[in-house]
């Protein structure tokens, strides 16, 4: 359901352009957050050159680092209940920071896991914390532009993580590159402990009948089987597009960090649009349609030539990033909004490790195989067939009442 306020309620509320300097900053930390996972893919070509990882290993390091994600993710609910979500994302921006300059003291593939396990667990503690801070400021009926905000900067982090890896890897080793994000990280969660005022407050304690409650939930499965889905639409297929095209049609890895730039700038807009338009049409009518195109999409990416495969990876990257944004709204609204760090926390740690892990892992296998590309079209062929479940009247109903509940 839509949560659109009287014509009476609106005018009373403030104007959406009240809250751009708090999103300003709540995005930018979002920006930092993402960055210090998505930074990894445009590395993993000069990773596996050097120590010489096959396609299943590959895929192999960002299962590790959505296992130690999701971690945190799961235990960042009960973290909340003790110390503030100001607090919460202080620990998560200072711990990536301290762990970027230690990597010049990573050795083989082992420690090279242990390292992305402890990146993982450091990054888990962010998104519940920050997402309930959004829906505590923010009014419902700006929720849609706000979401859509928030999401345009994982594009942002697309966009300068193969940018810096392009500019700087013909210089500089994997190591020292991201040492110097290290660096980077350390100076702004220095100025956001000193300068953020929001976020003081905790969340409250989760309970064994919360647990009960929201298990029982068909719209809780409901949104976890969509968000694990497109988790790995956005992740999943980012992850392994540099190795794919690399490996399959030997396309430079300078090209194909251009077209990851090119595409995350359409995902940019693309991200906020999709807020306006839940905020217009409503988010059934939303999801499904760019669920529907975005599996397309994927599939026909898989199975077309490398000039028509590139293309629809810049699209299909872009509607990815905004059915991510539409889905994090969908799943804050199915409880009341003192709740939305709790039931991400529950759902976020197995879309993570399905989309960012088990996803890559599978192609990275089928790869081995030698069926590399219909990896890619069969994932199509499953989001496709989400989509029309999700759009049945049976299944939709059971998310619709949840968001009129609460």
């Amino acid at each position: 359901m839509d949560k659109t306020p009287t014509s009476a309620s609106v005018s009373n509320e403030p104007e959406f352009a009240t809250f751009l300097p708090f999103l300003m900053v709540i995005c930018f930390l979002t920006f930092l957050s993402i960055l210090s996972r998505m930074v990894f893919a445009p590395l993993t070509p000069l990773i596996c050159k050097e120590m010489g990882l096959c396609h299943g290993e590959t895929g192999h390091l960002f299962l590790v680092l959505s296992i130690g994600f999701a971690v945190t993710l799961f235990l960042s609910q009960y973290i909340n209940c003790w110390i503030s979500h100001k607090k919460t994302i202080a620990i998560s921006l200072y711990s990536n920071a301290f762990l970027f300059l230690s990597t010049p003291w990573i050795g083989g593939y082992a420690s090279l896991c242990s390292f992305l396990f402890f990146v993982g667990l450091a990054s888990g503690l962010f998104i519940p914390s920050s997402i309930a801070i959004i829906r505590k400021v923010i009014f419902d009926n700006h929720l849609g532009k706000a979401f859509g905000m928030r999401q345009a900067m994982q594009s942002c982090a697309f966009i300068f993580g193969p940018a810096m890896v392009s500019i700087f890897s013909p210089y500089l080793s994997w190591r020292f590159i991201l040492l110097s994000l290290g660096v980077f990280f350390l100076i702004f969660s220095v100025l956001f402990s000193i300068f953020f005022k929001e976020g003081q407050d905790k969340s409250p304690p989760v309970s064994m009948e919360f647990f009960r409650g929201v298990l029982t939930m068909p719209s809780f499965w409901i949104m976890l089987l969509l968000l694990c889905l497109i988790s790995g639409m956005n992740y999943g297929v980012y992850n392994m597009a540099p190795n794919y095209y690399d490996s399959q049609y030997d396309v430079d890895r300078s090209t194909v960090n251009t077209l990851i730039m090119v595409a995350r700038i359409f995902s940019f807009f693309t991200a906020i649009l999709s807020g306006f338009l839940a905020d217009k049409i409503g988010m059934r009518k939303a999801l499904f349609s760019l669920l529907l195109i975005c599996g397309l999409t994927t599939f026909f990416l898989g199975i077309s030539s490398v000039g028509v495969s590139l293309f629809l990876f810049i699209l299909q990257s872009s509607l990815a990033t905004a059915l991510m944004s539409l889905i994090h709204l969908a799943i804050a609204n199915i409880v009341p909004a003192h709740r939305s760090a709790s039931i991400i926390s529950m759902m976020a740690p197995f879309a993570f490790i399905f989309g960012s892990g088990i996803v890559p892992k599978v192609i990275g296998i089928f790869a081995d195989k030698g069926m590399y590309s219909q990896a890619f079209a069969l994932f199509g062929i499953i989001a496709i067939a989400a989509a029309l479940f999700f759009n049945w009247s049976r299944v939709h109903r059971h998310i619709y009442q949840k968001q009129v509940d609460s």
